[in-house]
């Protein structure tokens, strides 16, 4: 395969289909009010424990299709690599048809954080996944991000209080036609709330499993969620398999409604 070699810190412009696969062999950023475009059918593969990083007002642009997502991984599936990480980042940015998988970040990075900004996520898979940051999947903070048509798959936390697969810290996302399945965390195997107002819309989280509690959603209090044609099935945990609450950061109020919660998971803690 001959693709292009990218050992240079500092991104932008557009990679082309026609010089993928790209090669990364360091950490590399998006600087600061730059953009980079990649195009569908792209495959960006991390040669070792590396990063991509967008930074302040700069975007990033990675719409791929239903014939041809633009794929993020390591190199054989093993060695791992550090994620994205959104930071201050332009609300332009998009992934779109997307996939990221084998991250494998044992350090602060969570596998796709989004930090005080809200870029669009759509049809865009996070599945085999490891992170001992906030969440195996995506990471919310102060975002108002719009989040849909997603699978957040086979992902597992190693942090004590951090999230299969979705995050949500002081963030007001938009969350529907999500898929939510097979994701491991000690508390919050699937979600993971605090001071939070969300809707899930169209969102089936099932089979997820949490070593502690909140095998679905752990609320850390002040969260106000709403659930509404959900499908909350067969998640389980030591306590709290559906919800789990600690009210630590106040009082929650949580809403299901048109939604199948199942009888036998529905443990509320």
């Amino acid at each position: 395969t001959e693709g292009t070699t990218v050992n240079y810190a500092t991104i932008s412009g557009i990679w082309e289909q026609s010089g993928s696969p790209y090669f990364i062999c360091n950490d590399i950023e998006v600087a600061p009010a730059d953009s980079l475009e990649i195009e569908a059918g792209s495959e960006v593969i991390f040669m070792g424990s590396y990063q991509l990083t967008i930074g302040q007002d700069a975007k990033l642009i990675a719409k791929g299709s239903i014939s041809d997502s633009i794929v993020f991984t390591d190199l054989d599936g093993s060695s791992g690599w550090r994620g994205l990480q959104f930071l201050s980042s332009s609300d332009g940015s998009i992934l779109d048809h997307c996939v990221i998988r084998n991250v494998n970040t044992l350090w602060k990075e969570s596998v796709l954080s989004i930090k005080e900004c809200s870029p669009k996520i759509l049809h865009t898979s996070i599945t085999n996944n490891k992170s001992a940051s906030h969440s195996a999947g995506i990471y919310l903070f102060r975002s108002s991000a719009f989040i849909s048509n997603i699978r957040i798959t086979d992902n597992h936390c190693l942090r004590t209080h951090g999230a299969g697969a979705l995050y949500l810290s002081k963030s007001s996302p938009t969350l529907q036609n999500i898929l939510i399945s097979e994701n491991q965390a000690i508390t919050g195997a699937a979600v993971y709330s605090s001071q939070c107002r969300a809707s899930f819309i169209n969102t089936t989280i099932a089979g997820n499993n949490a070593l502690a509690t909140g095998g679905a959603v752990f609320s850390r209090g002040g969260n106000n969620l709403r659930f509404k044609n959900c499908i909350i099935w067969n998640n389980t945990a030591v306590s709290g398999a559906t919800f789990s609450f600690r009210k630590t950061k106040g009082p929650d109020t949580i809403t299901v409604s048109y939604s199948d919660v199942d009888t036998l998971s529905s443990n509320w803690f």
